[in-house]
């Protein structure tokens, strides 16, 4: 006598097989009622200990409604795209039950390819899986799992409100998701998602996001995430942070590739600590932008590459910061004539060596007392060059000071100013010191030690920031 058998069961909690209570799976029959009754068969939605596990074997499981969870029901196919769940309609394909009465732990879906009505459909809320559950799970699986052709999202992130917490889901592990041909491919959205870390999620062909972290202004968000070999192509933005709170989120190794648009777009307040550690930003017009304020980001040792086209630039900063840059960033194949355009020098911690307007690189970035306000950091294109970087002004002879204007008003007078002394002709008797007064956001004044000498100097100059 087999375990799974939806009657008889020889061990209570033992994992039951949806073809028992019905289910086809030939892609044609509606097996939504026979996959239901064998995640129902554990227990009631309110039950606290609807536990166990639903396997699917290979098969095409057409769904014509959503698949609802209890506590700590589990959904396990064949993996290697055998086992599919096809769901034609606008409705998410696997969500939780709103009256569960705790939290869970331990769940886990793996093995199934999930498929919609099509990104054409005009099914906004059709979504692969929903995680709305209203108390939120802990140590939450998904692994092995693709998904395509959802015109709402492949996952969504959606506490539900109706518990106790507002937590989505922490201490939980994403491994080996294949998502694509979706309206945005995961949504971070309402609810704590944090503690948690997400391996190999590869997205691609999605009309609006690969992922976007986007919640109401008075919830919590994602706080703590760890993606590993996160890769993103063929959108129009990889990563989006829109409305909402969310902090502490690691990128390691992640690949923002073949975009439309942007690579990665910080566009709410708030969005601090992003890290993003030997990330490739390669082949996209912009690859970070930030638009907010009170929000900050680190690249280390990141891969910087545009589409080559007019316009393109590595990085666009209108509002926000600190932004860190460390390590060894690389820049790749041709160079724009921005490669980062700043709204202000003072959130830009490091060094940027530019030295004409198609070539130059990424330095080692490295965090020092000051950083020279090179050639490509502030809003620059071929037309019109960066003021304010360096200048040269002519002495004459018996001047004891020289007043020097700046080409760009600068937002304030913090800056630093390191000045060399070169004599024009004639063999120089002495070295004059020089002193710097009249600091203002359109220029300063050079004040010498002695009177110029007959024939004047030659006076170049560089503005540098504090850190």
């Amino acid at each position: 006598m087999a375990l799974t058998k939806a009657h008889n069961r020889m061990l209570e909690g033992a994992p039951v097989n949806v073809k028992d209570f019905g289910a086809v799976g030939d892609g044609v029959t509606d097996d939504t009622a026979a996959i239901q009754a064998a995640i129902d068969s554990f227990g009631a939605s309110t039950s606290s200990s609807a536990r166990g596990l639903v396997r699917l074997p290979k098969g095409t499981y057409k769904v014509t409604s959503s698949l609802y969870l209890p506590i700590e029901v589990s959904l396990v196919g064949d993996g290697g795209r055998t086992t599919k769940i096809v769901g034609d309609g606008d409705f998410e394909i696997i969500q939780w039950y709103s009256d569960i009465p705790t939290y869970s732990k331990g769940v886990k879906i793996s093995g199934i390819w999930l498929s919609g009505s099509g990104v054409g459909s005009g099914n906004t809320n059709n979504t692969g899986i929903r995680l709305d559950h209203p108390f939120g799970m802990d140590h939450l699986t998904l692994e092995d799992i693709r998904l395509d052709g959802f015109a709402g999202y492949g996952i969504q992130t959606d506490q539900q409100g109706s518990g106790a917490t507002t937590n989505c889901f922490q201490f939980s592990t994403w491994n080996n998701i294949r998502i694509e041909n979706c309206g945005t491919g995961v949504l971070m959205g309402e609810g704590f998602c944090g503690e948690s870390t997400i391996n190999d999620l590869v997205i691609t062909d999605c009309t609006t996001y690969g992922v976007e972290f986007g919640i109401s202004a008075t919830s919590v968000g994602a706080q703590g995430l760890t993606f590993n070999n996160l890769v993103i192509g063929r959108c129009p933005t990889g990563v989006y942070f829109g409305a909402g709170t969310s902090g502490m989120i690691v990128f390691n190794s992640g690949h923002f590739e073949n975009l439309d648009s942007i690579g990665v777009h910080l566009n709410a307040t708030n969005n601090k600590g992003l890290l993003f550690n030997g990330s490739w930003f390669v082949n996209t017009p912009t690859g970070f932008k930030c638009d907010a304020a009170a929000t900050a980001a680190t690249f280390d040792s990141c891969v910087w590459e545009t589409t080559g086209a007019a316009g393109d630039e590595f990085v666009d900063i209108n509002s926000g910061g600190p932004f860190v840059f460390e390590g060894h960033n690389q820049a790749n194949g041709t160079l724009p004539t921005n490669q980062i355009e700043a709204y202000t020098f003072d959130i830009i911690l490091g060094n940027v060596d530019r030295t004409s307007t198609t070539t130059g690189s990424f330095n080692d970035y490295k965090i020092s007392k000051y950083y020279g306000q090179f050639r490509g950091l502030c809003g620059e294109d071929s037309l019109n060059e960066a003021a304010n970087l360096t200048g040269r002004v002519a002495v004459g002879s018996g001047a004891s000071s020289v007043n020097v204007s700046l080409g760009r008003t600068e937002a304030d007078a913090n800056y630093n100013v390191v000045a060399t002394i070169n004599f024009t002709t004639g063999t120089p008797t002495f070295f004059p010191g020089y002193s710097i007064g009249n600091k203002s956001t359109t220029g300063f004044t050079v004040y010498f030690s002695g009177a110029t000498p007959a024939g004047g100097y030659v006076l170049d100059w560089i503005l540098m920031r504090s850190i």
